[in-house]
């Protein structure tokens, strides 16, 4: 037979157990969400366009000798901590990550090659893809109010991988967020091919990186909306549509995409959830969207006048 005090010790047993096992399922449902969240950042890098690393790198022989060129080397992946008026190698990684190196280390050229290896600590020889690769210089100037302004000039010149002028995109959303406003950022432009060009101010124009944040927070509202939406949704196929005209880096983007039909068009405008989004970024959306909610301004401004 139990007497009191076992009772009582059996009782305060399953009051541990049970804060145990609620703990313990707490838990598991707190990183199950956390896995199920989707990560949309990630979402909206993995659909622009990778560069692989072009043949001719590849051989095991040629990244064992890059690899020994980075011995020593440290990588930077904070652009403050860029010396000026020495040219960087830089990389975008799949996942977004910006990482820099010297172009040059003890009179030896490194590579893009060995920076990517280096960066995501791969030992196999084989080179990952990346979103962007390409050199930076960085400067700095006193202006009229005596403040310092710092600048840094990106280009895509990387023979080893190549990337096209989209490459810039990452290039720019990967800063936008974490540099300081007492920077300017300018890209190379205006070759057919820049991604084999040497660093040339004279072909570098500013960057507006409100724009760049705008145009990023946009793309992913998007995203998200298509997420939470079932996809027999009418807005769904509105917003991808409108998602993959303005994803100007994804893989299967199109130059001239096929335009929003008028019901399209209606049913933008009628879906609040979806016009809230896109009213104060109308100027990233195509010309057909822009256009028609000119139209409706009009027509309620005219009625509400009448």
């Amino acid at each position: 037979m139990i007497n009191n005090d076992e009772m009582h010790k059996l009782l305060e047993s399953d009051k541990t157990e049970k804060k145990t096992f609620l703990s313990s399922l707490f838990q598991f449902f707190s990183e199950k969400k956390k896995i199920e969240e989707p990560d949309f950042s990630q979402q909206l890098r993995d659909s622009y366009m990778a560069f692989e690393v072009k043949e001719g790198f590849t051989e095991r022989f040629v990244a064992k000798a890059e690899d020994g060129d980075y011995q020593g080397v440290v990588l930077e992946n904070d652009p403050d901590k860029l010396k000026e008026e020495v040219l960087y190698l830089y990389i975008v990684t799949l996942d977004g990550q910006i990482w820099f190196a010297p172009q040059f280390q003890k009179g030896v050229k490194l590579t893009h090659g060995g920076l990517a290896r280096k960066a995501l600590a791969v030992e196999d020889g084989k080179t990952p893809a990346v979103l962007a690769a390409g050199t930076v210089l960085k400067t700095q100037e006193k202006k009229e109010n005596l403040k310092e302004q710092k600048n840094l000039f990106f280009n895509l010149a990387s023979g080893h991988f190549e990337p096209e002028v989209i490459g810039y995109t990452s290039v720019l959303e990967a800063l936008a967020e974490t540099l300081a406003d007492d920077y300017s950022l300018f890209i190379q432009v205006g070759y057919a091919h820049t991604h084999y060009k040497s660093m040339d101010y004279r072909y570098c124009e500013p960057v507006i990186l409100q724009n760049v944040m705008e145009n990023k927070t946009l793309k992913l509202n998007l995203l998200q909306y298509i997420h939470t939406h079932d996809s027999e949704h009418p807005g769904v196929k509105v917003a991808s549509k409108i998602f993959s005209s303005m994803n100007v880096a994804g893989k299967e983007y199109e130059e001239e995409p096929a335009p929003l039909s008028e019901k399209e068009l209606q049913t933008l405008f009628n879906d609040h959830e979806l016009a809230d989004l896109i009213r104060d970024k109308l100027q990233f959306c195509p010309d057909e969207v822009q256009e028609y909610y000119k139209q409706q301004s009009s027509a309620s401004s005219l009625s509400f006048s009448g």
